[in-house]
C-alpha cells in the first residue's frame, strides 16, 4: 500500500518544498483565483510600506542564506528601504541570539525618529 499526499492549501505551497500537486491534486493547482492571493504572501514580489531590516546568517543550516538575500534584493528593486546584513555564527539558534541586539537597535531608533539606514545595491 503506497501513501500519497494530501492535497496542500496553497498558502502551505510557499513553505513546503518539492511538487505543490500530489496526485489528484490536479484542480486545486489549476485554481487560478488562488494566484493572486498567493502570490501576494510570496517574499519578494512586493515591496513593503515601511522601512525593512533583514538579518540573515550566511551558515544557516535551516534557513538558506540565498533565499534571504535574495528577496531582500527584490524589495530593494521595488523602491523598499531595506537595510541586509549578513552574519557568520555557528548555528540557526545562535545566530539568532546574535541578532536580536541588532533588530532591538534598529526598531529603537525608528522609534525615537531617526532615519531608517539602507543599503540596497552594495549586498
Amino acid at each position: 500500500m503506497t501513501a500519497t499526499l494530501p492535497c496542500r492549501p496553497a498558502w502551505l505551497a510557499l513553505q513546503l518544498p518539492g511538487d505543490i500537486t500530489p496526485p489528484g491534486c490536479e484542480r486545486l493547482a489549476a485554481d487560478l483565483t488562488l494566484a493572486p492571493p498567493v502570490n501576494q504572501q510570496m517574499l519578494g514580489l512586493v515591496a513593503p510600506a515601511a522601512p525593512v531590516y533583514v538579518v540573515h546568517f550566511q551558515l544557516d543550516e535551516i534557513a538558506p542564506y540565498q533565499g534571504g538575500h535574495d528577496g531582500a534584493v527584490r524589495w530593494c528593486n521595488h523602491g523598499a528601504t531595506v537595510q541586509f546584513d549578513t552574519l557568520v555564527v555557528p548555528s540557526h539558534a545562535a545566530s539568532a541570539v546574535a541578532a536580536i541586539p541588532l533588530a532591538l537597535t534598529y526598531i529603537k531608533n525608528r522609534f525615537a525618529g531617526l532615519p531608517a539606514p539602507y543599503n540596497c545595491g552594495s549586498f
